[in-house]
Parts: structure tokens; sequence; C-alpha cells
């Protein structure tokens, strides 16, 4: 029979975190694929990569003594992506660890800069001053993956490099910022009875307009974008932006 003390002793996650850390495994295992499957050529180098930057996002929210939990989530997550579009187990768990190292690398020095301060607001200042933790971070973990494709597959280093470095720094600056936004808080003004029209009006305006641009290819009009975000931004301020 478990004791008081022995259950507190429990690590968190086998009873209030699991179905979290489920779920997460499920993002992080669809996302990556999504990216792979958009990879341009054979090798798998995706042209974006959105797993790094949720995966930095959740781990800036969360306290250091939840980061192994979270980082074991994203690595299965990320190996099950590999093997599902066809990698071996050994270059899956390879080019998992590298991508585990890039989050874990940039995570840790913006956490050094703002200490145990959790606040959403505060993190957002900090990551936006962190940014070239992020950068390097990126480099790093790319150089190493392009060493593991170039001795598996004989990929040149710096073709792999050339993709996957824009693509990781790509995906932390775009999810990052708004995984750091997303708070019950932001939700509930955005969609309070005073604001919910413009919230409606504002996305739903970007939506359309980014629709119309990608679904013709007959004329280059991706700066017909800008203006609705710029809208967006006036209209939900941060929180809004990042998630546009």
């Amino acid at each position: 029979m478990q004791t008081s003390a022995s259950r507190a002793s429990t690590p968190w996650f086998f009873y209030r975190a699991a179905p979290w850390l489920c779920a997460l495994v499920v993002l992080v295992a669809l996302t990556s694929s999504a990216g792979l499957v958009l990879a341009r050529d054979a090798d798998g180098v995706p042209p974006i990569w959105y797993t790094s930057g949720i995966l930095l996002g959740l781990l800036l929210r969360s306290p250091s003594r939840h980061w192994p939990a979270i980082l074991c989530a994203g690595f299965v997550g990320d190996l099950l992506a590999y093997l599902v579009i066809g990698r071996s187990m050994a270059l899956g768990i390879t080019l998992t660890l590298c991508n585990v190292l890039e989050v874990f690398v940039a995570s840790w020095a913006i956490r050094r800069q703002v200490g145990d301060d959790l606040e959403p607001a505060r993190l957002l200042a900090w990551a936006r001053t962190g940014l070239l933790w992020s950068v390097i971070a990126s480099a790093l973990s790319g150089a190493l993956a392009a060493w593991v494709l170039w001795q598996a597959k004989s990929v040149p280093a710096w073709q792999t490099l050339s993709v996957r470095y824009p693509a990781h720094v790509l995906g932390i600056i775009i999810m990052t910022p708004m995984v750091l936004a997303s708070t019950r808080q932001v939700f509930a003004d955005m969609l309070s009875p005073g604001r919910v029209r413009n919230t409606v009006l504002a996305l739903g305006l970007l939506v359309a307009t980014t629709a119309a641009v990608f679904l013709q290819d007959t004329t280059t009009l991706l700066f017909v974008i800008f203006p609705p975000l710029v809208y967006v931004v006036f209209q939900l301020g941060f929180a809004g932006a990042a998630i546009g």
C-alpha cells in the first residue's frame, strides 16, 4: 500500500501529465511528418520545421524539472515521424537526437537569462533577445545532422545544411512566439464579447487573402498577404500577429 510520502515522490507526469504528454507525442509526430512529407528531395530534409519551435515554446513555459518529460515526448514523436517515412531506426534516432539537442540548447540559454520567471509577456521579451541562441542552436544541430546524412547516405553536407538550417530557424521564429503568446487570458480577451467580431474579421481576412494568393500559380502575389497581416497586428496585438 502506497504511503502519502511515496505518492508525493511519484513523478508528476505519471498522474496529471500523462494524457498531456501523449497528446504532445501525437502533435510532434504529426507536425514532423508534415514537414518531412513536404521535403523536396529523397533525402527528407524539410523546407520548414515547426516542431522545434513548438517544443522550444513549451520548454520556456514550463519549469525546468518538467523538461525531461517534454523532451522525451518530443523525442518519441519525432522518431515516429522518421520511421513512418521509411528512415532506419539508427538514422531516425540520430536525427531525432540532433533535433532534441537544438531545442535543449536554445531553451537552456534563454532560461539562464530569464531565470524561473514563467510570465508569458516577459518570456516573449526574452525570446526575442534570445533569438541569437536559437540561431546558434540550429546551426549546431544542423551541422551534426548534415554530418550524419553525409556518413549514412553520402549526401553533401552543405546541401543538407543549406536546406535544414533555414527550415529550423524559420520554424522557431514562427512557432515559439505563438506558443508563448497562446495563454488562456489571451484567448479569453480575443474572444470576449467586445472583441470577438474584430478577431474573426481580422483572422478571416488574413486566411481568405492567403488562400487566394496560394491557390493561383500564375503571378507571384506574396506581398498581398502583408496588409491583412498588419491589420491583424493593429487589431489583436502581438498574440494575434503570432497566430496570424
